[in-house]
């Protein structure tokens, strides 16, 4: 848990209801609660709060009825008799780093043992999604339920926009002039596809390249957060995945792989 004072937390507090407040309105606002702060050491408090990533983005709050427009299911979830508690938690942890959940609980004392809100643009997103959850954890779910449903209130769902799109634009180019430059071409795929990750801040980004003799996707860079990748996924027929079809259609398709 990060160290936080009265003060740190007064500001968050303010910034949750108003992300856009000023220093100036931050800092009446902390009078009111009898704190003293200049708006300069309002934002000196902002900035320190940023680089412990303590504050990581500044969001919106969308109007529900917005949110009603798209799919919206709940499922609920019965466990086996013998539920591993580590499996439970990696449904926790799954739900959690998932921009789609708007909300995942655990029940006691109910006929179902977990409950999850998913929202998408469209049905088959939802469909595909729940496919890949209940494949995930068939080891841990015995039975489920899926229930239409239409938001009413619901706090908060946000869209995190970048606070620094200069800076994106700059990386954008970097990774354009990247390709471009003359060099070896191996290292200008190492870099392109490091810049990539920064750019997009990912845990990890992958580069396959089509092997036109073989009819197959290889591997060639990997970078981020990631342990190993395994072998059988080193070389993949495109033929054999969904996401072949866009290398013979080239048109973008929903895939899981």
């Amino acid at each position: 848990m990060p160290d936080l004072d009265s003060i740190d937390k007064g500001i968050l507090m303010i910034l949750n209801k108003n992300s856009r407040s000023t220093g100036v309105q931050i800092s009446k606002a902390l009078s009111k609660m009898r704190i003293s702060l200049t708006d300069r050491a309002v934002l000196q408090r902002i900035a320190r709060l940023e680089e412990k990533r303590i504050i990581q983005a500044y969001t919106i709050t969308l109007n529900p009825s917005i949110i009603t427009e798209k799919s919206s299911n709940v499922v609920l979830l019965k466990f086996c008799p013998s539920a591993d508690s580590v499996l439970i938690e990696k449904l926790d942890t799954y739900l959690l780093m998932s921009s789609f959940c708007l909300l995942a609980a655990r029940i006691d004392g109910a006929e179902f043992d977990y409950i999850y809100l998913l929202v998408f643009d469209t049905q088959k997103q939802f469909d595909l999604m729940l496919s890949v959850i209940l494949t995930a954890f068939q080891g841990l779910i015995s039975g489920y339920e899926i229930h239409q449903s239409k938001i009413i209130k619901q706090i908060p769902y946000r869209f995190s926009f970048d606070s620094c799109p200069k800076k994106r634009n700059l990386m954008a180019l970097k990774i354009s002039l990247a390709l471009n430059q003359n060099g070896n071409t191996r290292e200008k795929l190492r870099q392109f596809t490091d810049d990539i990750r920064k750019c997009f801040e990912a845990k990890c980004v992958c580069l396959w390249l089509v092997d036109k003799k073989t009819d197959e996707l290889v591997m060639t860079n990997a970078y981020g957060n990631y342990k190993n990748i395994p072998p059988e996924y080193a070389e993949i027929s495109y033929s054999s995945i969904n996401i072949g079809s866009i290398l013979l259609t080239k048109k973008p398709v929903l895939a899981n792989d």
